[in-house]
């Protein structure tokens, strides 16, 4: 299993995991699509709910 740690703007940890590096690159590119949607057009987004859009967005992610 293949793991990145990242640290959103609140300072949450989140791990994004994939089984090989190429699933751990697409878990990665689709996490950031999310990311920069929220940081961009809705200001005031926190981390969870990042996170929980990720989850719906069967995005294989975990909170540290």
């Amino acid at each position: 299993m293949k793991e990145c740690h990242l640290w959103l703007l609140d300072g949450t940890e989140i791990v994004l995991k994939g089984e090989r590096y190429e699933d751990l690159l697409c878990e990665i590119d689709n996490f950031f699509d999310i990311f920069k949607e929220n940081v961009t057009y809705y200001l005031g987004y926190d981390d969870k709910s990042i996170i929980e859009q990720a989850k719906e967005e069967e995005i294989n992610i975990e909170e540290v």
